[in-house]
């Protein structure tokens, strides 16, 4: 009897321990979700998450104590307590796009970046349906794109908008990257590029 009693206890010990880590999980993916993920004053929102995956199996272990179970509850449920990556935000597009601060939407600079020309072209929401800023490079190009967009926001920043195409492309400016890399801006020029630009038609 005295057994009996005695594993009873142990298996209602496990149950409560098993029961307490999980809903200790639970309690920290909000955290993990939105906490985890901003970033630093010195570094991307792209950084920043790619920091919370690196450290993500070290963090779950830990907050699991070694239990599989209560490790495969949380992958099980994870799907419906992280939300969506937050949107990239910049103010600078040409940059996030040479630089590749995010990952790019299509496979440009085909042929490296020293010696290319970029493309941007200014939105109006009276035109194309938005504000914002397309910027796009040479290699890759078509006769309407493609384009990385950028949506400008109320206070001046731009938030990436996905890759397509530009409808109507009067609006192409170019520039060559071998000056933007060199010195950080861009002399742009309306239009087609020159023929004697790299990869200039």
């Amino acid at each position: 009897m005295s057994a009996i009693v005695t594993r009873r206890a142990a298996s209602r010990s496990r149950s409560l321990a098993w029961r307490s880590a999980w809903l200790g999980i639970v309690a920290s993916l909000p955290l993990l979700a939105f906490g985890a993920v901003c970033p630093k004053p010195d570094e991307t929102a792209a950084e920043a998450e790619a920091g919370v995956l690196a450290s993500w199996p070290a963090d779950l272990d830990r907050l699991a104590g070694g239990d599989p179970k209560v490790r495969a509850f949380v992958l099980g449920h994870i799907d419906a307590s992280v939300p969506a990556s937050t949107p990239f935000v910049t103010r600078d597009p040409l940059k996030a796009f040479v630089r590749e601060e995010y990952p790019l939407g299509d496979d440009y600079f085909i042929h490296g970046k020293e010696d290319t020309v970029v493309f941007r072209c200014v939105l109006t929401n009276a035109r194309d349906g938005l504000d914002g800023i397309a910027v796009s490079e040479i290699s890759i190009w078509g006769r309407t794109g493609p384009w990385e967009i950028f949506r400008r926001r109320a206070n001046g920043a731009f938030e990436y908008d996905g890759t397509r195409n530009v409808r109507d492309t009067s609006c192409l400016e170019s520039c060559r990257t071998k000056e933007y890399l060199a010195s950080g801006k861009c002399t742009w020029t309306r239009g087609w590029p020159s023929p004697t630009a790299p990869g200039g038609r």
